[in-house]
């Protein structure tokens, strides 16, 4: 056994033992990781951990305040009364309004706690396909520090892929260096739409009250 396998090995039977330990609404938990950080088992591993140890850290649906506005709340808790969990959920915004994120992120987070709290492991996507994906620009972070805080904090800590469409983001004369790390941009939002369907995802529409 070379040195790096059998660092490995160690590696894996400490990640075993640290995950017994954990809480329960962690423990079983289980990421789909960008594919560049999934080609070796030590890679996997070393992702799991880290989402493991910033999710036994998190926040709660209970601690978190709930919106004034959560339309979409029905279908949120339809998908956590299941008794299977779902392949996926992809939550979706298009609105016309580029301030549309400072409502919506907040309801986003919400939900994405809920679905959590039933399903640990569950692979969360939202896409934004309209004009509010210009609030998430650098430039545009002074103007929108905590839509930018809440984002980020659903990617980095609670393991949420956020995307953006790219088709949409060129008719705006946005490129993907505009954004900020913790955005992903995807070449079109209704053929990405179309897969995360055929995939088995839930998808649900956020969209403004008003």
């Amino acid at each position: 056994m070379n040195q790096q396998v059998m660092h490995e090995a160690i590696f894996s039977s400490w990640l075993r033992e640290s995950i017994a330990v954990l809480p329960d609404r962690v423990r079983c938990m289980r990421f789909i990781t960008r594919p560049s950080c999934r080609f070796t088992r030590f890679g996997r591993d070393l992702n799991m951990l880290l989402l493991l140890v910033l999710l036994a850290g998190g926040v709660d649906a209970e601690e978190l305040p709930k919106p004034d506005e959560t339309p979409e709340l029905e279908e949120i808790l339809y998908i956590t009364r299941q008794d299977e969990e779902p392949e996926g959920v992809l939550m979706h915004t298009r609105e016309y309004d580029e301030s549309a994120f400072y409502w919506v992120a907040p309801r986003l987070e919400y939900y994405v706690m809920l679905l959590r709290k039933a399903y640990p492991s569950l692979p969360l996507v939202i896409l934004s396909h309209g004009d509010e994906m210009s609030a998430l620009t650098l430039p545009k972070s002074p103007e929108y520090p905590e839509v930018h805080k809440i984002i980020q904090r659903l990617v980095e800590t609670h393991g949420v892929d956020f995307q953006v469409c790219g088709r949409f983001a060129a008719i705006n004369n946005l490129e993907e260096s505009d954004f900020p790390d913790f955005v992903h941009m995807i070449p079109s939002a209704p053929t990405a739409l179309a897969d995360y369907r055929d995939l088995g995802y839930e998808l649900i529409s956020i969209e403004l009250t008003w």
